[in-house]
């Protein structure tokens, strides 16, 4: 019950005897969904019922209340199924139930495109695709390379597409984001009224009305002896130039007349009046209080000038890259209040300027902003929704983005309702885009965004507010030691914790990279109580870092700290599996396979270097394994017998295989037996693995008995099978100086994947079945690059080595079984 325990309890009343013609009865009962089936074996009532929770006695309360309703309605649908007539007898050889597999990012066939997508495209007339739609063949035309397929025909493969539903989304999949995330505390004015911020810049600041925070602390904004009363109506994103509004003294007489905009160069700078000899630039939109000015990426804004005759012109202003360098200015159409530069302008009305040609809008939006493939998104613009231009026309983006509120030219965005962060086709609330954030920030808002993509929070209480930046981390090489795809699955995990990690070698080095949005105004402040980094501080936007701990450190999962000046993140979006140093023996064993008087060796035999040289490769900045391989002399053993015993296979003694069974193949009865258990009689007991190179042979295959047939029963062939718990692999070698497809790379690929059996188990994480998907399936994510991947989807090119965080601790669990740590 509350505990998960199951109960016996007897219930007064009586059961309708049509209980007994319905197997499953389920109906929803004062907020319950009930289900109430038949046991599969008797029950004994009990002689009293046991103590039970409050909440499970209201549970049962319910349920004795209910029992009449149920009794009717369950002989409501008995007395309905006798009025029916029965179906006809099903013809002997047709299917009567299906096994539906519903996850939808399937690709059988690991080529980047969903199962769905490719069924769809090959049923579509005159799609480009279509030809090579195929969902069990990445390779239709049959060249050697994958097929690219484009299911929205956006011109991006399916398997680099950000979002390969919708051709709105017409740019690459972009980096997963995690945000540090930090306090903004909040200045109180001369009215005592805290201030609340409004804005967010690339450099750090969170704008205020009447000063700039950034790296942890708040700046007031200066006035000067002409120029008074200043106020912030916005800031320039990437650059930092403030913007706002003064009173100016213009005939220098210390009495200021002049409402005009004023600009800072820097917060602590003192104020310079927008304009020059007789041109200001004066408030563009009276009567609205405190407009938030959009400062273009060339520092431009919308303002009025005062003619000779006492009318106002509106015109776009450029603010000086330096100050006194002067200001010019240019008309602008007379609906324009905001730009993000010459060529995009936007207003009140339903006018806008488009690369640099004027369309008309169906709605007015909050913001115009370029998406990375150059569309334009307005924000807003379907009652609350945005809305996507491609040069040909608006088309709505509801069912794409949802209710996007904010978006940056990284690729990601914010939305409302629910509060989350939106990327690559898919929305995550902030408690998984701010992992360990407290949750009182998931039912807040996300207020603004700058462009690219540092955020500004407010709390469930509308009382806090913090400043977030986004990091993403990178391997320097592919498969080094950096987790930065489980965080992009549906189901990434509960030891993932929604976090990007890094593993921290123990008496060993890694390096990867932090993509920030660091800055000189922004630094980022590490520390890493378990493990050493080679900087405490990010300054930059990409910055390599060096991660290693002690050679005697224990394996641990911590996380690195994150301070902006003197705040501490409230997220920890950084994590480090701290891994001990083993050194693992490998044994291998050439098996010569003799039959027919002929002695045949695999095609290729490795070299201790080669070994060590290549498991090094895939696992030491991984999981800090370092190999020691040793090559045993080929061993020449007949193991395929004209007529094998069939008791080796679970049959009877007298079953007589035939001629042909197994030919060239070899075979693997139960418990690892049959041909595989006489070719595995050589073993190491000294070495943590032992694999059997088995020459001769260019598959293998499972064998067991079908007792119902009383005949043997063959499953699809392999190139490696795995004794898990025996830590022994037997690899398909082929046979020398025979073409059979099986190379070097092939061969060592295919050793380095049983050993990834023995130290992970059983199951790829591309597999149809569940069941199959072993320690870490990541459903939405590509699994080709995968250690782990099925030998039939891996790539050809030797690059699927990557192992993942769940990966990295299920080896950690079974290697302290039987290595120990250096």
């Amino acid at each position: 019950m509350s505990d998960h325990r199951p109960i016996t309890v007897l219930l007064p009343g009586a059961m309708d005897p049509a209980w007994s013609s319905v197997p499953l009865f389920v109906e929803k009962y004062d907020g319950y969904l009930i289900f109430v089936s038949h046991p599969g074996y008797p029950v004994a009532p009990p002689v009293s019922n046991p103590a039970l929770a409050s909440a499970d006695e209201a549970f049962l309360g319910i349920l004795s209340d209910r029992l009449d309703d149920m009794n009717l309605a369950v002989a409501t649908s008995a007395s309905h199924a006798r009025n029916v007539p029965d179906p006809a007898a099903p013809a002997s050889n047709s299917r009567r139930f299906w096994r539906i597999n519903a996850d939808w990012s399937a690709d059988s066939d690991g080529d980047g495109s969903p199962d769905w997508a490719e069924f769809q495209m090959a049923s579509q007339s005159g799609h480009g695709s279509q030809a090579a739609a195929n969902a069990f063949n990445s390779d239709t035309n049959g060249d050697g390379n994958i097929d690219q397929l484009d299911n929205d025909e956006d011109g991006i493969a399916d398997a680099e597409d950000a979002d390969l539903k919708t051709s709105l989304v017409d740019w690459e999949r972009t980096p997963e984001p995690r945000f540090a995330v930090f306090p903004v505390a909040r200045p109180i004015d001369e009215w005592g009224e805290s201030e609340s911020p409004f804005q967010v810049t690339d450099q750090g600041f969170a704008v205020f009305p009447y000063g700039i925070w950034r790296n942890g602390s708040y700046t007031e904004i200066r006035n000067s002896s002409s120029v008074m009363y200043c106020r912030i109506d916005g800031v320039s994103s990437f650059l930092g130039r403030i913007v706002g509004s003064g009173t100016y003294d213009h005939d220098g007489d210390g009495l200021p007349t002049l409402n005009c905009h004023v600009m800072w160069s820097d917060p602590a700078s003192l104020p310079q009046p927008v304009g020059s000899g007789e041109d200001f630039a004066l408030g563009a939109f009276p009567g609205i209080p405190n407009p938030r000015h959009f400062v273009g990426d060339d520092l431009g804004i919308i303002a009025n000038v005062r003619n000779e005759d006492g009318s106002l012109t509106l015109e776009r202003w450029i603010l000086p890259w330096l100050p006194d360098s002067g200001f010019t200015h240019s008309p602008v159409p007379a609906w324009a209040h905001s730009s993000i530069n010459s060529g995009l302008m936007w207003g009140y009305g339903n006018q806008a300027i488009i690369n640099n040609t004027e369309v008309t809008l169906p709605s007015p939006p909050s913001k115009l902003i370029v998406t990375p493939g150059n569309s334009v998104i307005g924000l807003g613009m379907d009652d609350g929704f945005p809305m996507v231009y491609r040069g040909n026309g608006w088309a709505g983006g509801a069912k794409v983005f949802g209710k996007l509120a904010h978006f940056s030219r990284s690729g990601f965005g914010a939305t409302f309702l629910p509060t989350g962060i939106w990327n690559n086709g898919k929305t995550v609330p902030v408690t998984a885009a701010a992992p360990g954030i407290p949750a009182g920030w998931n039912y807040g808002g996300i207020i603004d965004m700058s462009d690219f993509g540092n955020v500004l929070l407010v709390s469930a209480n509308h009382n806090d507010y913090a400043f977030g930046t986004p990091i993403c981390l990178e391997d320097n090489e592919p498969a080094r030691g950096v987790d930065n795809i489980s965080i992009g699955s549906t189901d990434p995990g509960e030891g993932v914790a929604n976090k990007l990690w890094v593993m921290a070698p123990a008496g060993g080095t890694n390096s990867f990279k932090f993509v920030t949005n660091a800055n000189p105004d922004c630094l980022l402040h590490l520390n890493l109580s378990a493990a050493s980094l080679s900087t405490g501080v990010l300054s930059s936007n990409e910055q390599d870092v060096e991660i290693s701990a002690a050679l005697g450190a224990s394996s641990q999962d911590v996380s690195i700290e994150i301070k902006n000046g003197t705040g501490t993140s409230l997220s920890s979006p950084v994590g480090v599996k701290v891994m001990k140093k083993r050194t693992v023996k490998v044994k291998v064993w050439p098996i010569k396979r003799q039959f027919g008087g002929q002695s045949a060796e695999p095609v290729y035999v490795p070299t201790k270097a080669d070994l060590d040289g290549y498991l090094n490769n895939i696992f030491k900045d991984q999981i800090n394994i370092e190999f020691n391989c040793d090559v045993a002399t080929p061993v020449a053993i007949q193991f395929e017998e004209s007529s094998p015993d069939p008791t080796d296979y679970g049959g009877p003694s007298g079953y007589s295989f035939p001629p042909d069974f197994g030919h060239g193949e070899l075979n693997m009865a139960d418990e690892f037996e049959g041909e595989a258990g006489a070719v595995a009689n050589q073993a190491d007991p000294s070495s943590h693995i032992n694999i059997y190179l088995v020459g001769g042979v260019n598959q293998g295959r499972d064998v067991i008995w079908n007792p119902v047939h009383n005949t043997p029963a063959t499953f699809p062939p392999w190139v490696g099978s795995t004794d898990v718990e025996g830590r022994r692999c037997w690899v398909v070698g082929g046979t020398a100086g025979q073409t059979s497809g099986l190379t070097k790379e092939s061969i060592l690929g295919t050793i380095s994947h049983e050993i990834g059996h023995v130290l992970l188990g059983l199951g790829h994480p591309n597999e149809d079945k569940e069941q199959a998907r072993g320690i870490a399936p990541l459903p939405g994510t590509d699994h080709v690059h995968r250690l782990m991947c099925s030998g039939e989807k891996r790539k050809k090119d030797g690059t699927s080595k990557l192992l993942v965080k769940a990966e990295w601790d299920e080896a950690d669990k079974r290697m302290s079984r039987f290595i120990p740590a250096n």
